[in-house]
């Protein structure tokens, strides 16, 4: 990544040691009307891998682009080689804008963006597995459930089969993480 951004910096623009990415949030529906590419890639993954943990795959309906509402702030990439040891010494008080002297406002228009960030919400199993009080079930269901967006981001799922190719089934599903003996059973619904 930070070879691309280095590039794009001598060939179009600038790009600031704290680059920002906006961010394009997904919820937890499943849109199973994306066309037959989206299932064909989608039944080789529920073949040889762990279907339900694949939110790229699953997962196509985000909030639409430049919609803060849905998206809230983006993320930011930090070349800390480009920062002063001051600005590196003092604790980051915000993820979205660590060090505030060089990084702007965690608001950027998509098309404007080098690089954004697909930040998905997936399951409830998986969004209440980091332990943040603020990951409430209240607060999953209003990100799961979002339908005021776009879907079948059929940009996101190319990915999956040209990685099976370059490493084979075997080597894929050790990279992915996958063990099929111990096939997940995901938790689409939080308890009330």
């Amino acid at each position: 990544i930070l070879d691309a951004i280095r590039y794009v910096s001598r060939e179009v623009k600038e790009v600031a040691p704290c680059h920002l990415m906006p961010r394009l949030r997904f919820g937890a529906l499943e849109n199973l009307t994306c066309g037959e590419e989206s299932e064909r890639v989608n039944r080789l993954a529920k073949k040889d891998f762990n279907f339900p943990e694949m939110s790229t795959l699953r997962y196509k309906i985000h909030g639409g682009k430049n919609n803060f509402e849905a998206n809230k702030f983006g993320k930011v990439l930090v070349d800390l080689s480009r920062l002063s040891d001051q600005a590196v010494s003092e604790w980051p008080k915000n993820v979205h804008r660590p060090f505030r002297p060089v990084c702007t406002v965690p608001i950027k228009p998509y098309e404007e963006a080098i690089l954004a960030l697909n930040h998905y919400t997936a399951s409830w199993e998986r969004y209440s597995a980091r332990q943040d009080e603020r990951r409430t079930c209240k607060a999953w269901m209003e990100m799961a459930f979002y339908t005021k967006g776009n879907s079948c981001q059929q940009n996101i799922h190319h990915w999956f089969p040209r990685f099976v190719q370059h490493f084979g089934t075997t080597k894929a599903q050790v990279l992915l993480g996958v063990d099929l003996r111990n096939r997940s059973t995901v938790v689409d619904r939080c308890p009330h």
